[in-house]
């Protein structure tokens, strides 16, 4: 594939997706935190959006000249290996807050 890089995408994906859950958990945790987000575009929400967007395209942009010698199908798998992790760890989360609340 000229003019992709495979690797430098994988790595953006993942660390955007980990960020993403572990954002979400602190401000469950914190409402000061939550409160924080907000400042910046009103929902805490859409901040996440944001910041994460940010986030990635940073991570791209620092990496893409990653040597490019890897399987396409393999980081598909690395990214939705994590993002079905996420998706665990994020319902698994509100699960067992629903349940202790």
């Amino acid at each position: 594939m000229k003019g992709t890089n495979i690797k430098s995408l994988s790595i953006s994906t993942v660390s955007t997706l980990v960020a993403t859950v572990l954002i979400t958990i602190i401000g469950e945790f914190s409402e000061t935190f939550k409160n924080f987000l907000k400042l910046f575009t009103g929902h805490h929400w859409v901040t996440k959006s944001v910041f994460m967007f940010i986030l990635f395209f940073a991570i791209y942009f620092l990496l893409y000249r990653t040597d490019d010698n890897l399987d396409v199908w393999k980081e598909s798998l690395i990214v939705g290996i994590v993002a079905l992790i996420g998706v665990v760890v994020l319902i698994g989360f509100f699960f067992i807050n629903y349940l202790l609340a």
